[in-house]
Formats: structure tokens, C-alpha cells, sequence
């Protein structure tokens, strides 16, 4: 499967865009990360190949933390109601049920999406300053995807769109995010 189509399924998920994004920003700058890079330094200060490995290692560290913090509170049995309209995987689900579900949040179901913004705010990346070129447009591309999802949840609470809308936007942040970061791939290989 092509790393594309493979880090869009991956990035469907309706709730957070993160689990399984370890993967593929691993794969995405694995080779920016390794590129240059000499197995010891020959003096106290490390080499610049191996800065960009350290600081890639810890950006891959705050998305393991950020994708269990969010996989966990998505798992929640009282979140239930959510997964039920919100397939994990917007590219296997049945197209028409998902995507064209006309439907607006009821009251309690705003009241769960609330409930699960307020559950998920501490799983936020926090990726600090990264000074490696590709991974500030790898952080950024991830923080914005994440901004992105999280007004799609707040249009849906408020009832400015359909479930039918937050799924297909959903499903268009993942694509853009696989998108984005199979472009930064390319260019830095």
C-alpha cells in the first residue's frame, strides 16, 4: 500500500487525526532524520545530524504521548454515541451512511462533544521550538490539523454542520495531512 493512501487511513480518525501518525511521520522524515548522521561525535558538541535525530526522537515521543492520551479518552465507553457516527476509518465506511448523514448533533450529543474537547485539550501536541526546517512544516502541519479538527467538532456542537459535513471534513484534514506530509517526504529525500 502506497504510504500516501496508507498514512490517509491512518489519519481519519474522526476523534484525533494523531493515533497511528507516529507511523507515518516516522516514515515521512525518517529519511531527514538519518541523513548524515555519524554513529559518535568526535567531540563534546553533537554533530548536527545528530540534533536533528535528537529532536526528531522527541518529536516522535510527544505524538506517542498525544495519540495514547487521545486513543484513550476516545475509547471511553461513555463516548460510545460519538464513534457511533463518526466511523475510525471515513475511507472503509460505507460511503452514503457516513458521508451524507444530514443530521445535526442532538443537545446530548453536543453536550458529549464538549465533554470530549475538555477530555482530549491535555492531549494536544506540545512539539516546543523545533529548528529543523522539516520538522517546524511537520509540527505545523500536525498543530494545524489538529486546530482544523477541533473546529469541525465545535461547528458540530453548535449545530452549524451535519454529521455527514464533520465526517467529510474529517476525511478531507487526514487527506490533506498525508498529503502534506508525503509532499515534505519528496522533497527532502
Amino acid at each position: 500500500m502506497k504510504l500516501a493512501k496508507t498514512s490517509a487511513r491512518i489519519a481519519s480518525r474522526p476523534g484525533h487525526l494523531l493515533a497511528g501518525l507516529v507511523l507515518v511521520a516516522g516514515l515521512v522524515v525518517s529519511s531527514c532524520a538519518s541523513r548524515g548522521r555519524t554513529s559518535e561525535s568526535a567531540g563534546p558538541t553533537p554533530s548536527a545530524p545528530q540534533v536533528q535525530a535528537a529532536e526528531f526522537q522527541q518529536i516522535i515521543a510527544e505524538l506517542r504521548r498525544a495519540s495514547t492520551c487521545i486513543s484513550d479518552a476516545e475509547a471511553a465507553p461513555g463516548f460510545a454515541p460519538l464513534r457511533a457516527k463518526a466511523p475510525s476509518d471515513t475511507h472503509d465506511s460505507p460511503y452514503p451512511t457516513y458521508m451524507l448523514d444530514k443530521k445535526k448533533a442532538t443537545p446530548a450529543e453536543g453536550q458529549l462533544i464538549t465533554k470530549f474537547l475538555e477530555t482530549i485539550a491535555p492531549c494536544q501536541p506540545d512539539f516546543g521550538a523545533p529548528t529543523v526546517r522539516s520538522h517546524q512544516s511537520i509540527t505545523r502541519m500536525i498543530s494545524d490539523t489538529w486546530t482544523q479538527q477541533q473546529e469541525l467538532y465545535r461547528h458540530l456542537k453548535e449545530g452549524l454542520i451535519s454529521w455527514g459535513v464533520f465526517n467529510q471534513g474529517t476525511r478531507s484534514n487526514a487527506d490533506k495531512l498525508s498529503g502534506g506530509l508525503q509532499a515534505l517526504k519528496l522533497t527532502n529525500e
